[in-house]
């Protein structure tokens, strides 16, 4: 392999892992927009800034481990979206291992993989409802929390069993219901609240 060195025009900044390359941009970009995007047909689209986006991030990664998922394989799955970031950018950046599922897969192959890949958690878009059902019936046990990233999509929310306070509830126990349903925006809200308590695992 031939190793080619040119002139460097401009410093580089160097970084250790991704947590410090995002820390950065929120340092310089902070108030500027880092997300643009509609959940809804609407004539202006909503957008996020770079401390917003951190902000974000690590709220769900504080719920996370608090959860009990620190180490483990969580999955997502569903169109590019933010809260598709927000979810593989939290689990990256120090609760676990990012399992990204492509949402073109055939639902038989998509249980398959949960399964394969020993994944603890998936959050997903509510289109893939029934296939977490299924997958659910299918290895009983393994998966311990669902999270659906737009609820109130759902054909029928209201027969969802979906945590509504999950900053006090912890892992689950050994006599817990498994899997546990929780709303991705209350995900975020209890991971504020602990922040906000000065934890800042």
């Amino acid at each position: 392999m031939q190793i080619v060195k040119g002139r460097s025009f401009y410093p580089i900044k160097t970084f250790k892992n991704l947590r410090d390359m995002i820390q950065e941009s929120g340092s310089l970009y902070g108030q500027l927009d880092a997300f643009r995007f509609r959940t809804d047909p609407a004539p202006e689209p909503q957008a996020k800034t770079y401390m917003e986006f951190i902000e974000d991030y690590q709220a769900l990664g504080s719920i996370l481990l608090q959860l009990g998922l620190h180490g483990k394989r969580i999955a997502v799955i569903g169109e590019n979206s933010y809260n598709w970031c927000v979810t593989h950018t939290a689990v990256l950046n120090g609760v676990g291992i990012s399992v990204p599922l492509d949402r073109l897969l055939p639902a038989g192959e998509i249980i398959s993989l949960l399964e394969r890949g020993g994944v603890s958690a998936v959050f997903y878009q509510e289109t893939f409802h029934e296939v977490m059902q299924a997958a659910v019936e299918k290895y009983p046990g393994q998966i311990e929390l669902l999270c659906c990233m737009r609820p109130d999509k759902l054909k029928s929310p209201e027969s969802v069993p979906f945590e509504a306070v999950v900053e006090a509830t912890g892992p689950a126990s050994a006599d817990s219901v498994l899997p546990r349903y929780f709303r991705f925006a209350d995900l975020l809200t209890a991971g504020r609240a602990i922040r906000a308590r000065g934890d800042k695992t």
